[in-house]
């Protein structure tokens, strides 16, 4: 958890107005050269005991008349599990610096604070990592524990003859030790690692990843750890928050200007040049990016809403914007970022979940919820390489120069071929016509749409109140497939998922054939004709369907048969023409066959 103090910026007027809208929006697919396989762990969370992240938040005690499993809210474990939550790292943080693991386990009345202090222990972690499906990540206390409090506690959890199933692969050894962490250099950290790294245990069959936590945003912090521990740290972590200035932070979460909107949206599009800065730096050390870059702790960090509790803030469309650049930046360089946290799940910060200090009964999902519920669809999908050319906001805006792109965007390939492709619009105003060009050996059938988006950027959804802001089908007319073409049109404000279905590379077989009957086939005549070669004595009943790629519905027909040569010129509501199925049905018989018509 970064906390600095800052210069406070003064937010005037708009002194002038440069808009340049995109001309020629164009997004290039390379399909067939989708090889590197994006991380599950990039679509993690930080879990802190910092607010009311775990305490009156996700963990309310066993007693509690709120449902729950060993004291964690069941409706926000089933929420971890929807969005496809997929790492969890504990105690912190700022937290885990002061944290030690033995004031955890045993039984909850005799830890130190009780409950409400210790409550949420190794055990119970490991079992909310369990029940959600999640990778479990420590951070290890550099500051006031030893290298030996560090090694039991792993062995605690990797060796551990009750729990054999127990397994925590990624180990961060330190947090933030320029600040919360021991207020080391760059060189003292360095050292300090290396004395903890060497306490790490070899477990057979339990292999680990050992990340060094610099959670910094300088690049001399990489030359520093690797050149003093070279072989030994398989992560890197770095963190980082989007933060105008560290007294009012990012402004208010709700009833934002358009000011404060481009602040804190060119902040979010920052880290891509973040990223690519880090990643050249550990290219010097490990070109073939075996080490992970581990950014495990992002988010905008807003104004508290003081009556709600410490670092408690809303989100709204603007955080489903923010939480979409970072995860489409992410997929980008899945290569190297391998791991990554928003910070933190419930009721701090960059929350997914928020539950009401007033009335802990009431629970809402977030913006940021239903990004990450969008984006689940990439995790151990391939990332195919994507080109995005499009327009950029250029404006001045109370004497401050903005300049980000209106677009991002991000395409994977999943394990039955579909490409599914994310978007994000940051235009407060317009829509963005976007051209997509799908390269690669594939044709496909057709395209569904999912969007997240509202009227008003300021959107959220309150307690008590119906959502404003969640994830909704995307109007259809918004997108068209034409061969190797994709066009959209991304409304503004807006998040959107497109999947495209591939055509089917076999159609089915014969299933059988009654005696008495010829071999039947199928086959085009002219440019709408249908031929179906099937000879039966006596007349038999048929039922043809003329289907679309995607299994829907286009014509159908009942008749009968007699003799040979059936001919059908299929009747719809809208034009025919591309790439059909047909299929028969009669009595000991169902074919397929594909065929293209003529309009």
């Amino acid at each position: 958890m970064i906390l600095r103090n800052k210069t406070k910026i003064m937010v005037v007027v708009v002194l002038g107005l440069i808009l340049e809208l995109s001309g020629q929006n164009r997004l290039i697919l390379s399909i067939d050269e989708a090889k590197s396989t994006i991380r599950r762990e990039i679509y993690g969370a930080l879990l802190e005991n910092w607010g009311r992240d775990i305490y009156d938040g996700l963990y309310v005690g066993k007693n509690s008349s709120i449902p729950n499993t060993n004291g964690m809210r069941n409706d926000i474990i089933e929420g971890f599990k929807e969005c496809g939550l997929s790492t969890l790292e504990f105690p912190g943080g700022c937290f885990a610096d002061e944290y030690h693991w033995q004031d955890g386990i045993g039984p909850v009345n005799q830890r130190p604070g009780g409950e409400s202090r210790n409550g949420m222990g190794t055990d119970e972690y490991m079992e909310l990592c369990r029940l959600i499906n999640a990778e479990p990540y420590i951070c290890a206390n550099l500051k006031t524990g030893t290298p030996q409090e560090m090694e039991e506690w792993i062995n605690y959890i990797n060796n551990n003859p009750s729990h054999p199933e127990w397994h925590v692969k990624y180990w961060s050894m330190g947090n933030e030790p320029w600040g919360c962490g021991g207020e080391f250099s760059a060189g003292q950290f360095a050292d300090q690692y290396a004395q903890f790294v060497e306490a790490v245990p070899e477990i057979e069959v339990k292999p680990m990843i050992r990340i060094a936590g610099a959670g910094h945003w300088g690049t001399d912090w990489v030359n520093a750890v690797f050149d003093r521990n070279p072989g030994k740290l398989e992560g890197f972590s770095v963190h980082r928050y989007l933060v105008n200035d560290w007294t009012d932070m990012a402004g208010p979460s709700i009833n934002y200007t358009s000011f404060q909107f481009h602040q804190i949206i060119q902040l979010a599009n920052d880290a891509l040049s973040f990223i690519q800065s880090f990643d050249r730096a550990m290219d010097r050390y490990d070109p073939d990016k075996k080490i992970g870059l581990m950014y495990n702790e992002w988010g905008a960090w807003y104004q508290e809403i003081t009556e709600q509790g410490y670092t408690f803030s809303q989100s709204t469309v603007r955080d489903a914007l923010i939480a979409a650049i970072h995860l489409n930046i992410f997929n980008n360089y899945c290569e190297r970022v391998h791991l990554a946290c928003v910070a933190q799940p419930v009721n701090v910060i960059q929350a997914l979940f928020l539950t009401d200090k007033n009335n802990q009964t009431r629970m809402v999902k977030t913006p940021v919820f239903y990004t990450f519920k969008l984006f689940k669809v990439h995790q151990k999908a391939k990332k195919i390489p994507v080109n995005l050319q499009a327009g950029s906001f250029n404006q001045n805006v109370n004497g401050t120069n903005f300049s980000y792109p209106y677009l991002t965007a991000s395409a994977s390939l999943d394990s039955t071929d579909k490409v599914n492709i994310t978007i994000s619009n940051s235009d407060l105003s317009n829509a963005h016509n976007l051209q997509i060009q799908i390269d690669g050996s594939t044709s496909y059938a057709s395209v569904t749409g999912q969007i997240i988006t509202a009227s008003e950027v300021t959107a959220y959804n309150d307690f008590g109140q119906q959502e404003k802001v969640n994830i909704q089908t995307f109007a259809s007319d918004k997108f068209s497939l034409s061969g190797t073409t994709l066009s959209a049109e991304v409304p503004s404000k807006s998040v959107i998922l497109l999947t495209l279905t591939p055509v089917p590379t076999s159609v089915s077989p014969l299933l059988t054939r009654r005696s008495g009957y010829q071999d039947l086939s199928i086959y085009t005549k002219g440019e709408r004709k249908i031929v179906i070669d099937f000879t039966a004595v006596p007349p038999t009943p048929v039922k043809l369907r003329l289907l679309g790629l995607d299994g829907s519905v286009v014509a159908e027909k009942k008749t009968f048969v007699y003799g040979n040569n059936l001919v059908w010129v299929p009747q719809s509501n809208s034009a025919i023409s591309g790439m059909y199925v047909v299929h028969l049905e009669t009595e000991g018989i169902s074919k397929s066959q594909k065929i293209a018509l003529l309009h």
